[in-house]
């Protein structure tokens, strides 16, 4: 099901990957007013703790679209889910924070995952490299958690306004070489 998520979050029309000569990167911890624009929330309005992760990144050619494979909310809020991604993800010791760059709710709230300007944690398989990682959060697909959940058209239209702002601001090609489901990039 995730597939049918990530064909539908981006417009054929962009331009090409950029690797040289690209703008130079936004001030570090500062999420560019084009996502503020959009509504992604901040992690200093959701009350992130302070990251660990030391890796920037400052050339986004690519990106990755996840599911978190768990719930929608913690606590009855979004805002409490992505409050315990990070909570979880940094107090196993195997990342520095969430590992996602950005967050979709079922409701369509877009969270800033992973500080912006940070090296992505989440494909893996060495697809970490200018892969920024968007994450619907809830579970997806069928088989991979106890309870799935539906799409919801919030969602879906949130989702895609985030993709495809991301890609402009980082002139990211929007086709399917620079934009796949997780599972999508070779291990």
């Amino acid at each position: 099901r995730i597939v049918s998520l990530d064909a539908d979050l981006f417009a054929p029309g962009t331009p090409e990957p950029r690797r040289d000569g690209a703008a130079p990167p936004p001030t570090p911890g500062v999420l560019p007013a084009e996502l503020t624009a959009i509504g992604v929330i901040s992690r200093s309005s959701w009350g992130a703790d302070p990251t660990t992760c030391s890796s920037t990144e400052d050339d986004w050619y690519r990106m990755a679209i996840h599911h978190t494979a768990g719930s929608q909310t913690y606590g009855g809020t979004v805002q409490g889910s992505v409050q315990a991604l990070q909570a979880y993800s940094m107090g196993t010791g195997e990342y520095c924070d969430i590992p996602y760059q950005f967050l979709v709710g079922f409701d369509g709230s877009l969270w800033e995952g992973r500080p912006f300007d940070y090296y992505s944690g989440a494909t893996g398989g060495g697809n970490n490299d200018g892969n920024a990682a968007v994450c619907f959060l809830g579970c997806y697909h069928p088989s991979g958690c106890s309870t799935s959940h539906a799409v919801t058209q919030e969602m879906m239209d949130g989702g895609q306004l985030l993709v495809q702002t991301f890609a402009t601001l980082e002139n990211i090609a929007s086709n399917e070489d620079s934009i796949r489901g997780h599972r999508d990039w070779p291990d």
